[in-house]
């Protein structure tokens, strides 16, 4: 009954395209944003996402407890699409039509947009069941 060696070293296996696609990627609520005039949108990020060290030298410099990262238009259009209604799939034919992108080119810089995004925790998935 105790831990299988085996198992706790595997792998998991890797999402097929197919599965990636049906993804819906869902914004962290503790990440406000405002919209720019230019078509932008300002994220403001509360401090709380930093990196330990970064927080204890914003705290000891007293910095803002938020900072802000400005998305431009194409960010901005997928970050208003990252609401757990829309699939990857959906943004990027969308980003095909609003920007004349290839579905190639709109895929490939929405899936590094959306893991950068991911990675910083200012974004979470949602599976396409909504579990």
């Amino acid at each position: 009954m105790g831990l299988d060696p085996v198992k706790l070293f595997q792998r998991k296996p890797t999402p097929s395209k197919k599965q990636i696609r049906k993804l819906k990627p869902v914004r962290n609520p503790t990440v406000g944003f405002e919209s720019n005039d230019d078509g932008g949108i300002m994220l403001m990020v509360p401090m709380t996402h930093a990196k330990p060290l970064i927080r204890a030298l914003a705290k000891w410099s007293n910095a803002p407890a938020e900072r802000q990262v400005e998305l431009e238009p194409v960010g901005a259009a997928v970050w208003q699409m990252c609401d757990g209604k829309h699939t990857i799939e959906m943004i990027a034919k969308s980003l095909c039509a609003q920007f004349g992108l290839t579905p190639a080119e709109a895929e490939a810089s929405l899936l590094a947009f959306l893991d950068t995004l991911s990675k910083r925790r200012y974004l979470t998935w949602q599976n396409p069941k909504g579990r």
